[in-house]
């Protein structure tokens, strides 16, 4: 009897794994369907075809093929409906979290950093990561699909007058992090390294303006002077970086290193940097 048993409990368990396995198969062929009438302009059929799939059987990329089509109509509500359903039935993911933030910004409704802050606080909480941490993780992915005005909200740089210092700051820190492990360092971290360096630069020398003993003149010279050539390599570090990616002729980044360097008096390193770009016959 108990050999009987086990062979009933051994088939039992496999017809479960057939069952699972063709689940499987099943759900992948729906979701190419969704994908292709999708690419095809059938954006109504897709819908519906995803209406038709039990929640049981959907898939964290059936969710996200689906919301991709929604947010290319514009169909913000929509994607909105995707994320709720998604969060109740465990097929949230980070991906679907953006394309909904991109709709919040999208639409017009109140409390927009409020719900923001609640779809990041749920991809966190899926991620076992903090909130903030997350957002942190993630500020340039939000700067290009939320806007700067959203983005720094989100990493709570209240006050516009100190939101280019904090960005600066989190570029280089992005940059030391990147580089030591060697991974490539983002596109918009170079290139806010090289366009606020010497914006920042030029507050500090506003210092100068208010000093009124000649001791401290000197000393404020000597500071700035240290600041001025720490500001020259950090850019300069910056473009040997971006060598290594197509950034390195991008006419804007280009521009704003030749800009930044000029900015800075460093004359000579501009004069070369713009022979190499002749060189390398980049359009200027």
């Amino acid at each position: 009897k108990l050999d009987g048993e086990k062979d009933v409990s051994v088939l039992n368990s496999m017809q479960q794994e057939s069952s699972a396995e063709q689940d499987r198969r099943w759900i992948n062929s729906a979701n190419s369907v969704l994908a292709m009438l999708i690419e095809k302009g059938k954006l109504d059929d897709a819908y519906a075809l995803f209406e038709g799939v039990s929640h049981t059987s959907r898939t964290p990329e059936t969710y996200i093929i689906m919301a991709k089509g929604l947010a290319a109509a514009k169909r913000w509500d929509d994607v909105s409906l995707l994320f709720v359903t998604a969060s109740e039935t465990g097929c949230l993911s980070e991906d679907l979290g953006l394309i909904t933030m991109e709709g919040v910004v999208q639409q017009k409704i109140k409390g927009k950093i409020r719900v923001l802050r609640s779809i990041a606080s749920d991809i966190a909480e899926m991620l076992g990561m903090k909130p903030g941490t997350w957002i942190v993780s993630h500020y340039w992915l939000l700067k290009q699909m939320l806007g700067f005005h959203h983005a720094r909200l989100l990493m709570w740089w209240n006050d516009p007058n100190e939101t280019q210092a904090r960005e600066l700051e989190l570029a280089l820190q992005d940059f030391e992090e990147n580089r030591s492990v060697g991974i490539l360092v983002k596109d918009d971290v170079l290139r806010c390294i090289v366009k606020l360096v010497g914006v920042y630069h030029n507050k500090k020398c506003e210092i100068l303006k208010n000093a009124k003993k000649e001791h401290d003149i000197i000393l404020h010279q000597k500071r700035i002077e240290s600041d001025r050539v720490t500001s020259v390599n950090m850019i300069l570090e910056a473009l040997s970086e971006a060598n290594r990616t197509t950034l390195r002729d991008d006419r804007s980044f280009t521009f704003e290193v030749a800009s930044g360097l000029r900015t800075m008096g460093a004359n000579r390193e501009c004069m070369k940097f713009v022979q190499s770009l002749i060189k390398r016959d980049v359009k200027i």
